[in-house]
């Protein structure tokens, strides 16, 4: 690396290491570090591997040139770090500072037209073989970009909120980064044998408008992706590196469905719960601790719901609770490798979801509109709650059997509240 790292930097570095080793989390670290050529795969080895890494880090550092320093305070930043890099900030070149600060993307509104007219159900027909085609997803590569790392966002005052949060409230917040994560939507449109899926692309504009433009996730879009590439890609997906300077991760699927599985585009079916197991801690390491976000567009079943006439406030007159037996003892450093997934079906298992030709699906429609509106003050639980009862009073739909209505349901295993901390 061109040019030596000068002194200001070195005693800055050296008195990082006497007051904040102990809070540095090493291994996000190294891997940006390893990835914008900072310090070469052999040197990486070297540190892991040694008595006291984080001290020999410090040490490795102040021998990487002239960029290394400021390298190392965007390693801080994009792993979440902000704590320990705001005492560096002081002495990071002003460009970096002006760069992450003034990175932020231009907020646009958008509403909901709740106009009732016809919709199309999303009838699924059984499975036909076919032959699967195509060549899978493509593997992420090493793309981290200090330049996008807060955007409009202050970090620190995000932290100071969750901290207050903690505090007041006595519950945990899962950590915020920006960009906040990554975002895949998967839609399938047209089917080898069954009926296309119109109204699919206005949930696609919708949810990449929402996750794009005002919640800071870095968005990307497949379209009719056959059963083996929808597989392949979500695997991959939740497998990559990419994600160990995020903190948290999207996953949208709008298919064809039946329970427990989906279809692709060759009319082949993959099972939920094969996908599912993807995002656990063994198979995706650089999302453990993250939140899982997953919203399923599909249908789980062919019965349709005819709804029930609500007599007076339509307050249930009991309620059922369920408990659990108590676990065995936790252990400190383990955790469940299948926490911290939230899974949003868009009906119950069995039943069919309700889907717009024009407007898209009612559970889609819903989830972003109630995320536009409520995410700036409400956690995920909660717009969830909200996007069910907008799914059950907001719609119906209409045809010569009856008239039918529709509820959507979640499944998490979230460990903390989770916040989308939109732009204000």
């Amino acid at each position: 690396m061109a040019g030596s790292m000068g002194k200001e930097h070195r005693l800055a570095l050296l008195q990082f290491g006497d007051s904040s080793l102990p809070h540095l989390n090493l291994d996000p670290i190294l891997e940006y570090l390893e990835c914008r050529n900072v310090l070469p795969e052999k040197r990486i080895k070297e540190i892991r591997s040694s008595f006291s890494p984080r001290l020999d880090l410090m040490k490795r550092l102040t021998k990487q040139g002239a960029t290394a320093f400021d390298k190392f305070f965007l390693s801080l930043v994009h792993s979440q770090q902000v704590h320990l890099a705001d005492s560096l900030r002081p002495f990071v070149a002003t460009e970096v500072i002006a760069s992450l600060e003034n990175n932020g993307g231009e907020q646009r509104a958008s509403g909901s037209n709740e106009e009732e007219m016809e919709m199309e159900m999303e009838i699924e027909e059984e499975g036909r073989e076919g032959e699967n085609g195509g060549n899978g997803g493509k593997e992420a590569t090493c793309t981290y970009d200090g330049n996008s790392s807060l955007a409009s966002l202050d970090l620190r005052e995000i932290e100071k909120k969750i901290e207050l949060y903690e505090k007041t409230r006595g519950e945990k917040i899962y950590q915020f980064t920006f960009p906040r994560g990554h975002a895949l939507i998967i839609s399938n449109e047209i089917f080898r044998e069954m009926p296309p899926r119109r109204g699919t692309k206005a949930d696609v504009n919708a949810l990449h408008s929402l996750f794009s433009t005002k919640l800071g996730y870095d968005v990307q879009v497949q379209e009719n992706l056959t059963g083996k590439d929808l597989m392949h890609k979500i695997k991959s997906f939740a497998s990559s590196p990419d994600h160990a300077f995020r903190s948290s991760a999207v996953l949208c699927i709008l298919t064809h469905g039946e329970h427990d599985v989906l279809y692709g585009v060759d009319d082949q079916v993959v099972n939920v719960h094969l996908l599912l197991s993807f995002f656990n801690s063994h198979n995706a390491p650089h999302l453990a601790g993250k939140p899982k976000i997953i919203l399923l567009q599909a249908c789980r079943g062919d019965k349709k719901d005819l709804g029930y006439d609500e007599m007076d406030s339509g307050r249930p007159l009991a309620f059922l609770n369920c408990f659990g037996g108590e676990g065995g003892m936790m252990t400190r450093n383990k955790r469940p490798v299948e926490a911290d997934i939230l899974v949003a079906y868009a009906t119950p298992a069995h039943y069919v979801s309700w889907r717009n030709s024009e407007k898209g699906s009612w559970f889609i429609q819903s989830f972003v509109e109630v995320v536009d509106k409520k995410s700036h003050n409400s956690d995920l639980l909660s717009i969830l709650t909200q996007v069910n009862a907008k799914v059950a009073d907001s719609y119906k739909a209409n045809s010569s059997t009856g008239e039918y209505k529709q509820i959507s349901e979640f499944s998490s295993k979230l460990t903390k509240k989770f916040f989308f901390f939109p732009p204000s």
